[in-house]
């Protein structure tokens, strides 16, 4: 198996499976509307995570992160359990306002440092759906095109999507 061949969530799940039992995984979102004066940012956690970035509220997500090929313009799937109110009207707002939603996502090791993996652009939520029980947002990458990712530099005849 080439590393090529392995998605971002294998080789993520191999990497937390390998890693000292002692540490501690931080899966965050980072959400920027033009509607909203700060931008909403979740962990999945029952904590609060303080971090250089600023304070990511708990809540409980599932992701799937996007595939990155040559052939493929990957969607990030986010679906929520119930959120915290100050969340939930955030994303009220963003659904009423319309606009462009931008959807950061970083990986953190621990409190009060710095990400140790960050997706090197933002992602456009092309939808959101709300429900008393919860949320799911789609996003997929804006314009990879001059974007460096591991390993390869996105150009326009190297783009995930293009044929």
């Amino acid at each position: 198996m080439t590393l090529q061949s392995i998605s971002m969530t294998e080789a993520m799940q191999e990497a937390i499976a390998c890693a000292p039992a002692d540490l501690t995984h931080y899966e965050t979102l980072e959400l920027t509307h033009d509607a909203l004066a700060d931008p909403i940012r979740v962990v999945r956690s029952f904590e609060p995570l303080h971090t250089p970035q600023g304070t990511y509220f708990p809540a409980q997500f599932e992701l799937r992160l996007p595939e990155t090929s040559e052939r493929v313009c990957g969607e990030l799937i986010v679906s929520t359990g119930p959120v915290p109110r100050q969340v939930f009207d955030a994303l009220v707002t963003i659904d009423r306002f319309g606009g462009d939603v931008l959807i950061t996502y970083r990986h953190y090791l621990g409190p009060a440092q710095p990400p140790d993996m960050v997706i090197p652009t933002a992602l456009k939520v092309s939808s959101i759906v709300l429900s008393p029980a919860g949320a799911e947002l789609r996003a997929r990458f804006a314009n990879l095109t001059g974007i460096p990712f591991p390993r390869r530099l996105m150009t326009a005849t190297r783009c995930p999507g293009a044929m």
